[in-house]
């Protein structure tokens, strides 16, 4: 699986639009999976949570997810 070698760290926390935080859930192989983004890093992705385990985190900087493509 793509994210096995990630840390892990179990994590409880909320997501407010009102913060500028976003936030999309759903379910992968029947737990959630809760993907996060926020204003502090341009949007891109600073928490990815699935079955109460966080593989991406915004403790510093570099460890959000982001793609670039060029057209």
């Amino acid at each position: 699986m793509l994210l096995a070698g990630c840390a892990q760290q179990t994590l409880d926390r909320t997501h407010s639009a009102a913060k500028g935080r976003y936030a999309i859930d759903g379910a992968i192989f029947g737990k959630q999976i809760v993907i996060a983004t926020g204003d502090q890093f341009a949007g891109a992705i600073d928490s990815v949570i699935w079955d109460r385990k966080e593989f991406i985190n915004r403790d510093d900087h570099g460890r959000q997810l982001q793609s670039a493509s060029i057209f």
